[in-house]
């Protein structure tokens, strides 16, 4: 007997989670900061399939306010995936996240 005949999602738990996280993803930026979803789930959103297993954004935003915004984000449960993330993302204008419930890494790429 197959997985949907027994009752049984196919679907996995962080699939689950996806659409959740990604609207967390933009109550924080969508208020504050110019930029856009891109990567797969843009691809996704221009109705091409296409599997991704994370969500990647650019943003407009100044280096003073980088502490600011991961602050905004630790009280949506998403919180840094690195050490010294913060002078990472200074450097290398890539801040890297992860959903604390679901895993779900969030690479915001600032301009």
């Amino acid at each position: 007997m197959g997985d949907v005949e027994k009752g049984r999602s196919l679907v996995s738990e962080q699939e689950q989670d996806f659409p959740l996280v990604l609207r967390e993803v933009m109550e924080v930026l969508e208020p504050e900061y110019e930029g856009m979803i891109i990567g797969g789930v843009a691809v996704i959103a221009w109705g091409h399939s296409r599997a991704t297993t994370d969500i990647d954004a650019t943003l407009r935003i100044s280096e003073p306010e980088l502490a600011a915004l991961i602050k905004r984000f630790s009280e949506k449960g998403i919180v840094p995936r690195i050490r010294n993330a913060l002078e990472f993302a200074r450097s290398r204008h890539v801040l890297l996240l992860r959903h604390r419930g679901s895993q779900i890494d969030i690479d915001l790429i600032s301009m």
